[in-house]
């Protein structure tokens, strides 16, 4: 499908095609009551409709410094359809929009809307987008924080069941939302890529009887690592050259892997080398704030591994309780030599814990 075809959707229960779109557009855009997260959707609609044949949008920095890039709008349209491809959506299947259109993640839903002819409801983003629904949808994409905050909600089990594909990006989900997604009887993904790979290019199985822990590619998407064992991704449809990340992956066949932490986050302590994200994987369940794997300056070893906690400093004999606990759960490599307090994690522009800023200056 050429992206020149595409320009016509049903948005909110209105269906507009070319002219019409644009000057729907332009006078939601015009109207002094329109909302800000609305005129974001039709300022987008209204850049897919230009002579162009891409759009500018920042990046997430998940492959460097967060920029500016240009995607190709054939990209994008190539992207839709794996996705629908993917999850077997049909034109007419209902799908909710709950994320900003300032954001790719937000432009992809649209786009996708108009290129599998899905029947789009928007709702301002929050961190309940289901509150005030009582209704069915095909496709819906969310952060885990919705996720999380519906599930705690009244009702919100049920209302996440009536979303038959659900797919979850723009951050890790973690295993305690896991646990949850799996008493769920719909299907539940969580999504890998970034702005550069046209949002996601693999999908994991999250519950049911597919959810093998496994990361599966989509159609046309090839993956390979480098000898750092760091990501490397083959999409020919929606980039123009292999993208190379900072993502360590273990592949277990042509078509399925596992990201398993960060190369940029690695420690090597004593000769070894030691991803961070593991030790956090099976520390998560022992600490009730938010914490890391971080590391200090040591003489002997190059680097010691340092928990950091943010919060209020605990008594000594609970730290060392605590640091006795963990040693049963993790190796001796993987066991921090102390426990650092913070009382707020500097954070990244994505609302990430900055790991540079504290990594290397941790004083015992």
């Amino acid at each position: 499908m050429d992206f020149r075809e595409v320009f016509a959707i049903n948005i909110d229960g209105v269906f507009l095609k070319k002219d019409d779109l644009l000057n729907y557009s332009n006078n939601f855009l015009r109207n002094p009551k329109s909302q800000e997260w609305q005129k974001s959707i039709y300022s987008f609609i209204k850049t897919w409709l230009d002579e162009s044949s891409y759009i500018i949008t920042k990046t997430s920095g998940s492959t460097g410094s967060p920029k500016n890039i240009r995607i190709k709008k054939q990209q994008m349209v190539n992207s839709a359809l794996k996705t629908g491809n993917f999850l077997k959506l049909r034109r007419g299947d209902k799908a909710l929009l709950c994320l900003p259109a300032s954001f790719i993640a937000g432009k992809m839903m649209l786009v996708r809307a108009m290129v599998l002819g899905l029947n789009l409801k928007t709702v301002q983003p929050s961190g309940n987008p289901l509150r005030d629904f009582d209704e069915d949808f095909h496709f819906a994409a969310m952060i885990p924080l919705q996720v999380f905050q519906i599930l705690k909600e009244e009702y919100g089990k049920e209302k996440l069941n009536r979303i038959k594909n659900l797919i979850i990006g723009g951050g890790s989900v973690s295993d305690g939302l896991r646990y949850e997604i799996k008493k769920l009887n719909n299907s539940i993904y969580s999504t890998y890529g970034m702005t550069e790979t046209v949002t996601h290019i693999a999908m994991e199985r999250l519950n049911g009887y597919y959810a093998d822990g496994l990361l599966h590619a989509l159609p046309g998407v090839k993956i390979n690592t480098d000898y750092r064992k760091r990501l490397i991704i083959n999409a020919p449809e929606i980039s123009d050259n292999d993208i190379k990340t900072n993502d360590i992956a273990i592949i277990n066949n042509d078509t399925t892997f596992k990201i398993v932490g960060r190369y940029d986050n690695l420690i090597i302590s004593g000769g070894v080398n030691i991803i961070p994200e593991l030790i956090e994987e099976k520390l998560e369940n022992y600490i009730t704030e938010r914490f890391i794997i971080s590391s200090d300056r040591d003489d002997k070893l190059g680097e010691k591994l340092v928990l950091v906690v943010e919060g209020e400093d605990w008594p000594k004999e609970q730290k060392d309780n605590f640091l006795n606990k963990i040693s049963k759960i993790v190796t001796r490599f993987e066991l921090p030599k102390f426990i650092k307090f913070v009382l707020e994690f500097p954070q990244t522009e994505n609302g990430k814990i900055n790991r540079l800023k504290l990594r290397g200056r941790i004083v015992e």
